[in-house]
């Protein structure tokens, strides 16, 4: 289970976590993706207060809106807040004791969880941050002509100097969008493997770690080139690696991305608690199904004393389970005292839990399984002492 791939199972899993990221982030999400009518707003109200604006206004005249400098500027800063910010917010729980602990209890494997995540990190919410950021822009620009050319329409080359950049053979692919989209997955894999490391200060710590890496690089990286010959790779290479400059920084990203992924999947061995697979059948009643993978996971040690599990509704809507299924496993659970419930927070197992599943089972063997066995014995006229004498075999 833990590394298999079931794409019934995983589509499933993957629209719930959706869900859940889109629950936990939905305002900070749409805060940043829409900060360009924001940004619109504030123009024009300091435009209106200052510098003549409410005159002009007053006297029929009009007010521009904010420039495209001022737009490109707003646009990377709000980036490197969202880059910094999504991952921790995102899936920073994992490492928390008690809301890690509901990753335990959801029916998927390790491996789709980990494709879930980087799918959701990597590619569905970066993606729709810049298409609604863009959006946004565009809206703007369209309503009001003196914004000048929306972002998303604007040559970055063009902009950047397109004579210099003829000269210099340099040139970003499809307007640089590649190389931002790669670069943005890039960033946010850092980040996402500080929270995923991190219990405390995520994103501090985290910054912290490339400022050390990045503050080395830069001691050690001039000390690199002092003592190499580049006359040796000759004019050919030197004028080849000029004109390509852009593929060479887009392709050594991406084999950086890659390397933190591995790295991700490495680092996600500790942290990731791993449920079994929820296959009823009709031999009995789901519910007792639910609590048997609850019991199995606290009697392998994968639910320990104190730790918090999903809520009635979070748990019956992972698993495809109607809710009152659910709260009559809790009920039979807490009942036998193996969780208990606090009252607003949630359900949590308790104490004395693994005594009360061993008690429980051992009973069950005794008084149910043990005579069936018996009886299947005293059918196929099998004398238990050569059963005691295959112990050896069985063991």
């Amino acid at each position: 289970m833990e590394k298999s791939f079931n794409l019934n199972r995983f589509g499933k899993y993957f629209l719930y976590d959706l869900k859940s990221r889109w629950s936990t982030l939905g305002v900070f999400f749409l805060i940043l993706a829409l900060f360009p009518f924001i940004l619109y707003l504030m123009n024009m109200i300091f435009a209106t207060i200052s510098g003549g604006g409410l005159a002009s206004l007053l006297t029929g005249g009009s007010i521009n809106g904010p420039s495209l400098a001022a737009r490109f500027v707003t646009f990377a800063l709000v980036t490197g807040i969202f880059v910094i910010a999504f991952p921790a917010r995102a899936y920073g729980f994992i490492t928390e004791k008690k809301a890690g602990s509901d990753w335990l209890m959801l029916p998927a494997s390790r491996s789709e969880k980990f494709i879930s995540m980087m799918l959701t990190c990597l590619v569905v919410i970066p993606v729709a941050f810049l298409l609604l950021y863009g959006l946004s822009d565009w809206l703007i620009c369209l309503l009001d002509k003196s914004c000048g050319d929306a972002i998303a329409l604007t040559n970055v080359n063009k902009l950047a100097g397109e004579d210099s950049l003829q000269q210099s053979g340099f040139h970003l692919v499809g307007n640089g969008i590649p190389l931002l989209l790669v670069s943005l997955a890039e960033s946010i894999a850092i980040f996402l493997l500080g929270s995923l490391i991190f219990k405390k200060w995520k994103i501090g710590y985290t910054i912290i770690v490339l400022f050390v890496i990045n503050t080395l690089l830069s001691i050690l990286f001039p000390i690199f080139l002092s003592n190499v010959d580049f006359s040796s790779f000759g004019n050919s290479m030197a004028s080849w690696m000029e004109r390509h400059a852009d593929n060479i920084d887009l392709y050594i990203n991406l084999w950086i991305n890659a390397g933190l992924i591995l790295v991700l999947v490495q680092a996600q061995e500790p942290t990731t608690l791993e449920p079994s697979a929820m296959e009823f059948n009709s031999n009995k009643a789901i519910y007792l199904q639910i609590a048997d993978s609850v019991c199995d996971k606290i009697l392998s040690g994968e639910l320990k004393p104190e730790d918090r599990i999903p809520s009635v509704r979070e748990y019956g809507a992972a698993i495809g389970v109607n809710p009152n299924t659910v709260m009559r496993t809790y009920e039979k659970l807490t009942t036998e005292g193996v969780i208990f419930n606090k009252r607003g927070i949630g359900y949590f197992i308790s104490q004395d839990a693994k005594d009360i599943v061993l008690e429980n089972n051992r009973k069950e063997f005794l008084e149910v399984e043990l005579p069936a066995v018996l009886r299947k014995m005293e059918l196929l006229g099998l004398d238990p002492e050569v059963l005691l004498s295959k112990s050896d075999l069985i063991i």
